[in-house]
């Protein structure tokens, strides 16, 4: 297991001298879905030091209207449809194409677009986009899971298996809900539990803990 550092809009320069002084158990640095463009430097920095670079493409978001959704790069004019998304090849292929021709180009990992997982329905969708993107590209793919906590207790098993079948050897795990200072023992235990789950079936799972200024040394 490594730690990862999610940068937010103003994270780029902390992050930048941080990565210039010192690393150790820093696994990757993730630029930000709308303000990459302002962290190349944070990315050059990871890159020289031997950290991957990885990119949030925030699709997950997008998959219904809101407010200053234009503003991401992944979005397509409307919202994706999920039910398309999971029977057609063909709309698959037109999302991961995008993510390709979207992503920064100082990224080490391609980060495969990804949506909120509920049932097996959405977890499936997740897999065969995560799957599609590891056959459309050179570069290493890595896979999103986030998962709702009691699907992801009751699944985190097969899915381990369905990822590593796909040829998936690195995944962030995002539970939801999670976090915050009143979370029960059980819940945590849990949490650690689906991570082991995917660890022993042979993937390299991270954890992500957002970068902030007052957080770095």
């Amino acid at each position: 297991m490594s730690i990862q550092f999610r940068l937010g809009n103003n994270d780029h320069k902390p992050v930048e001298d941080f990565l210039s002084r010192q690393h150790a158990g820093t696994g990757a640095i993730v630029l930000d879905a709308k303000a990459a463009r302002h962290q190349v430097g944070a990315a050059e920095a990871a890159r020289r030091a031997g950290v991957g670079v990885y990119w949030e493409p925030a699709t997950e978001r997008l998959a219904s209207a809101g407010y200053g959704v234009e503003k991401y790069p992944m979005w397509a004019g409307q919202p994706y449809d999920l039910d398309a998304l999971a029977t057609s090849s063909k709309e698959r292929g037109a999302l991961v194409e995008l993510l390709l021709s979207t992503q920064p180009s100082l990224v080490t990992h391609v980060t495969a677009p990804h949506f909120y997982v509920t049932d097996q329905r959405s977890a499936h969708l997740n897999i065969a986009l995560a799957e599609m993107t590891r056959l459309s590209t050179i570069q290493p793919v890595r896979a999103v899971l986030t998962i709702a906590n009691k699907f992801g207790l009751a699944s985190a098993a097969d899915l381990a298996k369905e990822y590593a079948a796909a040829g998936i050897q690195a995944i962030e795990i995002r539970l939801s809900p999670l976090g915050g200072d009143d979370e029960s023992l059980r819940k945590i235990r849990d949490a650690y539990a689906i991570v082991r789950l995917f660890k022993d079936a042979g993937l390299h799972v991270t954890s992500a803990v957002r970068a902030t200024s007052d957080r770095l040394p």
